[in-house]
């Protein structure tokens, strides 16, 4: 967290508390960011400085960004939207900035703007209060989206697009309170993304993820088109498309 190439511990406590151990040669430090109010944390730059800042849940469901300064200490910025039970960090724009993923009202990625704010988010599928995980699970140099509904059975995957939209996978439907935390990575050995969850009842469950099966984009046609200009449409046009998009009224 402090530049100095060794790994800290950021954790929030039983009391709301955000606190950072600082791994240094006699041991670990805690120093405290916030004595209490926060909860659900991410770590990443969301500034564009270089150093990592901590987004967290504040209260009333707002979010806050805690922004670290060149010496070390945090500045709290606050955004009036809704926090949900997870955060996750990656850039999900593909502009080379960190991105903001919650879940509070449906799926939401809050982008990160040229000036290290971040701005109004996207929201995509309906699915809130549950976990989220960030990874390449289509092997295109792209972070994508994975969402899982909190005491629910609904799980999608949401990939991320050449124009950093995303597109969502049907939805997959499992047993009921079947959620869990999940984390992304290659667990089998070949090189791809694999998705590993943590099931109610205290079961591992692993989700081996070839790149040739990630799903496709979806049609034209099945997006809310938004900020629309003459480039949006200067794609090559695959075969067997339609020539034209078709509108949502």
């Amino acid at each position: 967290m402090n530049g100095d190439s060794r790994r800290d511990v950021v954790t929030y406590g039983d009391d709301g508390g955000i606190r950072i151990f600082r791994n240094e040669a006699s041991g670990f430090t805690p120093t405290t960011v916030t004595p209490s109010g926060e909860w659900n944390l991410a770590v990443g730059d969301l500034t564009g400085d270089g150093r990592p800042d901590i987004a967290a849940c504040g209260v009333n469901f707002v979010i806050d960004v805690f922004v670290q300064n060149t010496s070390g200490g945090f500045t709290v910025q606050t955004y009036d939207r809704a926090c949900g039970d997870d955060l996750v960090i990656a850039d999900f724009t593909g502009d080379g900035r960190n991105d903001l993923a919650s879940n509070g009202i449906s799926t939401q990625v809050f982008p990160q703007t040229t000036a290290g704010t971040l701005g109004a988010p996207d929201t995509y599928v309906g699915l809130s209060h549950g976990y989220l995980a960030a990874g390449d699970l289509n092997a295109d140099g792209r972070a994508d989206l994975l969402a899982i509904a909190h005491h629910a059975s609904e799980f999608i995957q949401l990939s991320q697009l050449e124009n950093g939209r995303m597109a969502a996978a049907p939805i997959i439907y499992r047993a009921l309170y079947w959620d869990g935390p999940m984390a992304i990575g290659d667990v089998t050995g070949d090189g791809k993304a694999d998705v590993v969850l943590a099931q109610n009842g205290g079961t591992l469950v692993t989700f081996p993820h070839a790149a040739s099966d990630a799903p496709a984009p979806l049609d034209p046609g099945e997006f809310w088109l938004e900020d629309i200009a003459p480039h949006d449409f200067r794609t090559r046009r695959p075969r067997g498309h339609r020539s034209c998009p078709r509108f949502r009224q």
